[in-house]
C-alpha cells in the first residue's frame, strides 16, 4: 500500500488527481449503491473486479497502515462471494479502506 502512495506521489500532479477522482468517485457510486438505492449492476461489478485484480498485481498490501491488510481482506471477500449484493457491499468495505490507507500515508 505504501508503494501505491509513493507512485501516487511521484506521478505529475494532473495524474494522481485524476487516479484519486477515479477512486473517490467509484467509492461514491458504491455508496449510492449501498445507502442510496442505486443498483449494483453486473457491469459495474466487472469494472469493479478489473480494478481489484490490478490493485492486486500491483500493491504489497502487508506494507503500509492496519488499513491495507483489512482492504485486501475485503478485496479477497469481493472475489470470493457469489451473490451480487454482497459483492457490493465487500467493494464498498475494500474501497472504504483503501481510502483509509491513502489518506494515512498521505498525512503522516
Amino acid at each position: 500500500m505504501e508503494e501505491l502512495c509513493e507512485n501516487m506521489a511521484e506521478m505529475p500532479a494532473d495524474m494522481e488527481q485524476q487516479e484519486k477522482q477515479a477512486l473517490y468517485r467509484t467509492y461514491n457510486a458504491l455508496d449510492l449503491c449501498i445507502n442510496g438505492g442505486e443498483i449494483f449492476t453486473r457491469n459495474f461489478c466487472h469494472e469493479i473486479e478489473g480494478n481489484f485484480k490490478v490493485y492486486i498485481e500491483n500493491i504489497d498490501f502487508r506494507e503500509g497502515p492496519d488499513h491495507s491488510a483489512t482492504a485486501k481482506a475485503f478485496i479477497d471477500f469481493f472475489m470470493e462471494e457469489q451473490d451480487i449484493e454482497k459483492k457490493a457491499r465487500w467493494a464498498w468495505k475494500a474501497y472504504e479502506y483503501i481510502i483509509k490507507s491513502i489518506e494515512t500515508v498521505l498525512i503522516s
